[in-house]
């Protein structure tokens, strides 16, 4: 049976070279597990364990009249997932979301952007939402985002809390906003990006499950960073660099007969 579905409106002028004036394509919600089972298996990893009731949204329409003889149009593109469980082996998310348009600019690669304005996800404990663009795609890619979250760390999947040999237990909130280029992801050039926010635990626990009486507790901790600020010593000025603050609020360790409380 048929999987894709679209209306498509258009516009052609064939006086000189065929040009499509105007064109708006838009596709009913297309079904994921429709498309997975149309393609052969041996292309795919192993999707035993996926499922979802996920579909995808997409439609498109020319920006500016479209010569056939180029590659690539003007044109702005859509595509989103509504609110839908997705699960993979041990991931597993009961709310997935995203929102997301590709704006292309002709031959003009470089200038196409891609906007990722809902990019949600919840499940096991997590529950996080980014926004970003992404420009300038060939020379020196740049993004501006957002990211915001919190983790019920008692409620992480077992492959992560076996890892760690004990219990943990609390809750991790993050906020924090970013620009950077591809260049700035090195030693040199690390001082050059934009990275501002602030990670806070509140009522943390971790319990060892070792034969050593390990308990760690901290009511509240708060990690702040950020590259906006500038750093003044004597009569040397250095702009942003990385600042980090870190506050305490009680905290207690436990192991065997030492015990320390701050």
């Amino acid at each position: 049976a048929d999987i894709i579905h679209a209306t498509i409106n258009t516009s052609l002028n064939f006086n000189l070279a065929p040009t499509i004036e105007t064109l708006s394509i838009d596709f009913q919600p297309i079904v994921i597990n429709d498309i997975i089972a149309k393609i052969p298996s041996k292309l795919l990893p192993d999707l035993s364990t996926f499922s979802t009731n996920a579909t995808i949204k997409l439609d498109m329409a020319l920006t500016e009249s479209f010569n056939l003889n180029t590659l690539v149009p003007h044109a702005v593109i859509n595509m989103s997932i509504p609110n839908s469980h997705v699960k993979y082996d041990m991931l597993d998310f009961h709310r997935f979301e995203t929102d997301i348009t590709a704006t292309l600019k002709g031959l003009s690669i470089n200038d196409a952007t891609i906007d990722i304005k809902k990019l949600n996800f919840n499940g096991m404990g997590i529950n996080s939402a980014i926004t970003c663009r992404l420009s300038s795609l060939l020379n020196d890619p740049y993004i501006n985002g957002t990211f915001k979250g919190d983790m019920n760390i008692s409620r992480l999947p077992r492959f992560i809390t076996d890892a760690i040999n004990g219990t943990l237990s609390g809750k991790i909130t993050a906020n924090t906003q970013f620009k950077l280029r591809k260049s700035y992801l090195n030693q040199n050039q690390f001082h050059r990006a934009y990275i501002s926010g602030d990670v806070t635990l509140n009522d943390f626990r971790y319990n060892a499950s070792d034969s050593v009486d390990t308990d760690i507790y901290a009511n509240g901790a708060q990690l702040k960073f950020g590259t906006s600020e500038s750093f003044v010593r004597d009569t040397h000025r250095a702009d942003s660099l990385l600042a980090v603050s870190l506050k305490i609020d009680t905290a207690s360790i436990y192991q065997g007969v030492v015990q320390l409380r701050l």
